[in-house]
Parts: C-alpha cells; structure tokens; sequence
C-alpha cells in the first residue's frame, strides 16, 4: 500500500503486502499467490532453481527500475499501484 498524506499534513508510510520483490526474488513453489511469467519485463529473468523460480531484474542491483520491480509484483499476482 502505497504512502498516502493525512489531512493534517503528515505522512503515513505505505506497508509491504505479500512477498517482496526486488533485483533477485525467489518464488517457492508453496507460495501462496500465482505466478504468471510472462507478465515479466523484458529485463527479467526467470530460472527454476530447486522447488521454486528465480527471478533477476538486469545484471546490476544497483540500477533496477521501480517499475520493473513492481511488474515482477504483478507477474506474482499481487496489485501494484498506478503510477
């Protein structure tokens, strides 16, 4: 849930729901959302590794774009924010 501002001015920080996503994120196959691969963007990368899919966003997790981050939140049948 995305940060929102109060009416008295103040912001209130947004929270995380479900699994995290960033430039590595790993999906067992126990996790209780879907996963649609093919809502990956096209920096993504999707390998099975044991008894889940490891997804890479680029070679550099320093330079990951938001949005790719929150398409990979889609793919994991999560609602993103508009942006």
């Amino acid at each position: 849930n995305p940060d929102r501002v109060l009416p008295n001015g103040a912001k209130a920080i947004g929270r995380l729901v479900g699994h995290p996503a960033g430039w590595a994120t790993y999906l067992a196959d126990s996790e209780p959302t879907g996963f649609t691969e093919n809502l990956l963007p096209a920096t993504a990368s999707a390998e099975r590794i044991g008894d889940g899919t490891l997804v890479l966003l680029g070679n550099d997790p320093a330079k990951v774009r938001i949005d790719d981050v929150l398409a990979v939140r889609a793919a994991m049948g999560y609602e993103v924010p508009a942006r």
